[in-house]
């Protein structure tokens, strides 16, 4: 009998995954059915209780716990792995705590002060990660000094978003807060740091602080530019700043050899001398992603050319177009995937996405709407090309099916940010494309659409056309 109910839970947690893989809410479709099995079976393995109320998720565990269920060894893993949000809502919630994933991960999203003390009080020594958004805060102060100052030696990540205009007391009174007695910032576990706005802590020494780290983004200002100097441990480094010149980028990159992923975002100091650095030092190097660098980061002033023979994904945010057009200062023999962002793309984008012999995937915003045929008849190594739709290239694509030579890899074309109640007007239109396509023995393609929650910019529905086998 024992084995059977084992069976059955374990089957309610395969049920569970296929909900979430669906879409559906988790929480609210497994609550009964798991309290009620697990109540009604007290000779369970824990571990089996546990691991089937973590998936459940943290509604469903506190649940259990008010039915007497034994779900401590659930709640406490859920604190450890969850990112607890601490924000106020913009209006007014029903749910003071509320669960959900973002970017593959699971959030406890807290807007009540007196709520999240009551959870610290009893389980606040398995928080492991918090994201705190400082914007229209009035228990900022206590949050500062209850929560980040009192779990500091235990958290292993931090995100903290305050308002770049914020005033400058403002600021440095997070940084007081949550110090220590002789006026010291440590954070001994504590292995990635994201930060929003501007930090006037001077000097503010990232490997005195956070010993372990090895994920650091920054989004706005430092007052400190030297504050990097001293960390050798990073994985991946995300600057959006103009605080950090390339004199500093270029010593942090040679220190941390061993990054995977390396953003650099709005900042025009930045040349070929970055590119040259790291081509020489990250070997490692997966994920690289710039935007508003200077020329000379693309055009070299002289003829070398750097190998980046590591980087499988590569995305380039470029109001200088032209620069993309030429020969360039690197190559990437090695990528995948690229994103192209900017404005009034023309045909001559295909000279730089065709240099990437082993391309599988790319995606380019800002493609001007008279270039979009063009420019995807001639690419020759890519096997997804996307972009942002507009209504306008329906038409054009008639022209493209019937021309398009089956002997070149492309087998899908996607349009984000559709407005999804065009689509029967499209799959009528594709129709028609397609009995003309057969009747001249041309491949044909299927027409279909879907829904992706990220990057936020382009979240909503797009028009995907797949080509038949």
């Amino acid at each position: 009998m024992k084995i059977l109910c084992v069976w059955g839970l374990v089957l309610i947690l395969i049920e569970g995954f296929i909900i979430e893989c669906e879409g559906g809410n988790v929480i609210g479709n497994l609550k009964d059915p798991i309290t009620g099995v697990c109540s009604n079976n007290p000779e369970l393995p824990n571990i089996l209780i546990a691991e089937i109320l973590y998936r459940a998720g943290f509604e469903t565990t506190k649940n259990a716990a008010k039915a007497k269920i034994r779900s401590r060894e659930a709640i406490d893993r859920i604190l450890e792995d969850h990112i607890i949000i601490i924000k106020s809502p913009q209006v007014k919630q029903h749910n003071e705590i509320i669960e959900f994933h973002q970017k593959d991960e699971r959030c406890l999203e807290i807007h009540n002060y007196d709520k999240l003390m009551k959870l610290l009080h009893h389980l606040g020594e398995h928080v492991r990660r918090i994201r705190i958004h400082y914007y229209n805060m009035n228990d900022g102060r206590d949050i500062n000094k209850n929560v980040i100052k009192k779990y500091a030696k235990q958290l292993t990540e931090l995100a903290m978003f305050t308002q770049l205009l914020c005033h400058e007391s403002y600021i440095e009174q997070i940084w007081q807060d949550i110090s220590s007695e002789n006026g010291e910032n440590h954070f001994p576990e504590l292995k990635k740091f994201e930060y929003h706005g501007r930090i006037t802590k001077n000097p503010f020494d990232v490997n005195s602080i956070f010993p372990k780290l090895e994920i650091f983004k920054l989004v706005g200002e430092v007052d400190d530019i030297n504050c990097l100097a001293n960390v050798r441990h990073l994985k991946e480094l995300s600057l959006n700043t103009e605080s950090i010149g390339e004199d500093q980028l270029v010593n942090i990159i040679a220190n941390n050899k061993q990054l995977t992923k390396l953003n650099i975002w709005n900042n025009n100091k930045i040349t070929i001398r970055t590119v040259r650095t790291i081509a020489n030092n990250l070997k490692d190097l997966k994920t690289f992603t710039i935007g508003d660098v200077a020329t000379n980061f693309f055009v070299s002033t002289t003829n070398d050319v750097y190998n980046l023979t590591s980087v499988i994904s590569f995305s380039v945010f470029s109001d200088r177009i032209e620069n993309l057009y030429g020969n360039i200062s690197f190559n990437m023999p090695n990528l995948e995937n690229l994103k192209l962002l900017g404005w009034n793309f023309d045909h001559r984008i295909t000279n730089f996405i065709n240099r990437f012999h082993k391309l599988k995937a790319v995606f380019v915003d800002g493609l001007a709407e008279d270039s979009f045929t063009s420019c995807i008849e001639k690419l020759t190594h890519i096997k997804e090309f996307s972009t942002v739709f507009v209504k306008s290239q329906l038409s054009s694509l008639k022209v493209f099916f019937e021309n398009f030579d089956a002997s070149k890899s492309l087998n899908t074309l996607k349009l984000l940010n559709f407005d999804y109640s065009e689509y029967p007007f499209c799959a009528a239109t594709m129709n028609e494309i397609n009995i003309h396509l057969k009747e001249s023995k041309k491949p044909t393609w299927q027409i279909s659409y879907g829904y992706v929650d990220q990057p936020k910019e382009y979240k909503g529905y797009y028009l995907m056309f797949g080509r038949d086998p």
